[in-house]
């Protein structure tokens, strides 16, 4: 993504990019139904350690798992999560 690219975006209030997510979102909206995404950003753009370093693997799980329950606290979701 060029520097004049995120200027737009940012300039748009977007906070992320997120290929997987939009294709969710895009097939979700052909099939006239929902879809939702939990993500966890690992690197920003700026970033210049290592790729996809999003510290240890409990603190990740700990993150994720906090949100669901607050998803699932505040009754917006029918679904489960993976197993």
């Amino acid at each position: 993504m060029t520097r004049a690219q995120l200027a737009a975006y940012a300039g748009a209030a977007v906070a992320a990019v997120e290929r997987q997510a939009a294709s969710l979102f895009a097939v979700a909206a052909a099939r006239g139904t929902a879809a939702g995404i939990i993500a966890q950003v690992s690197n920003a753009v700026d970033y210049s350690g290592q790729p996809f370093d999003k510290g240890h693997a409990i603190d990740s799980h700990a993150v994720l798992e906090g949100r669901w329950k607050g998803i699932q606290h505040s009754g917006t979701s029918n679904c489960a999560p993976a197993p």
